[in-house]
């Protein structure tokens, strides 16, 4: 691993504004700061192999929590995260990412067990997007928790999740449709517009992470909305554990909460 590179910018803030937690009183947010070389695929065959045994075994545990695949849409989790949605008046194509993720968990674990008994089991199809996505999709799966990933190094001063204000537009990664932003919409914002759209709908191109040679540096949110339907802070926990398998290194930050409404993020602490 390349020498860390957390001295290069200063300190930046993270806080969720007071009339989120008026309507969301449980929502939290777990933070942590990461640096990692971001490839496709991970080069080093140990990391690969670590990867590849870590996604089935993600699908192992998901079944054993839900014998009939399915069910998870129905969780507590899942419909506190719909619930929200509604609240957003986007309409139904506004999905929080959860909903497509375990849409294609839920195909791919029935897949397994159809195929329990057979001469040549069936492996679940995952998908590759990048070493830090796949291991972010994993703990999601696991943990039944939404995660963001933004490139640390294009974020600015102040990171505020709030509601939006009218006049704001945001146009999300790999799409050129400029959305209207409307004060019923969650945004994840800094001094130079909206990161992240409708809470954990869609990140814009700016923050957005791509595979790269050299170490980047990302923030990673666990996002809770409902208190008891979702741990973040061990979702994170689980997250920094595994992260050295595929070659990266990271800190958590801090939970943000009601009772504790704002975070200091200071990249020297990964030095």
């Amino acid at each position: 691993m390349a020498a860390a590179i957390g001295a290069a910018r200063g300190a930046i803030t993270y806080g969720i504004h007071e009339e989120v937690f008026t309507n969301l009183p449980g929502a939290k947010v777990a933070v942590a700061l990461v640096e990692i070389i971001v490839q496709k695929s991970p080069k080093a065959k140990a990391e690969q192999n670590w990867l590849s045994g870590h996604k089935q075994q993600t699908i192992a545990r998901f079944i054993d929590r839900y014998p009939n695949p399915n069910d998870v849409m129905i969780s507590r989790v899942m419909t506190a995260w719909r619930e929200l949605f509604v609240t957003f008046l986007a309409g139904p194509d506004k999905r929080c990412t959860l909903e497509p993720l375990f849409e294609r968990v839920a195909r791919e674990a029935q897949k397994v067990i159809d195929s329990q008994g057979q001469a040549k089991p069936a492996k679940a199809n995952l998908g590759k997007i990048s070493n830090i996505v796949d291991l972010v999709n994993c703990t999601s799966i696991d943990h039944e928790v939404p995660i963001g990933v933004m490139d640390f190094a294009n974020l600015h001063e102040r990171l505020t999740l709030r509601y939006g204000q009218e006049g704001e537009r945001f146009t999300a990664m790999g799409d050129p449709t400029e959305h209207i932003v409307d004060p019923h919409h969650l945004v994840l914002a800094d001094e130079q517009g909206i990161l992240s759209w409708l809470w954990t709908y869609r990140v814009g191109e700016r923050v957005c992470l791509k595979p790269q040679e050299t170490p980047a540096q990302a923030l990673i949110c666990v996002d809770q909305v409902d208190a008891d339907a979702s741990d973040p802070e061990q979702a994170l926990d689980d997250f920094l554990t595994h992260l050295p398998q595929i070659g990266g290194r990271g800190v958590k930050i801090g939970v943000l909460s009601r009772e504790n409404p704002t975070l200091s993020i200071d990249p020297a602490r990964l030095a």
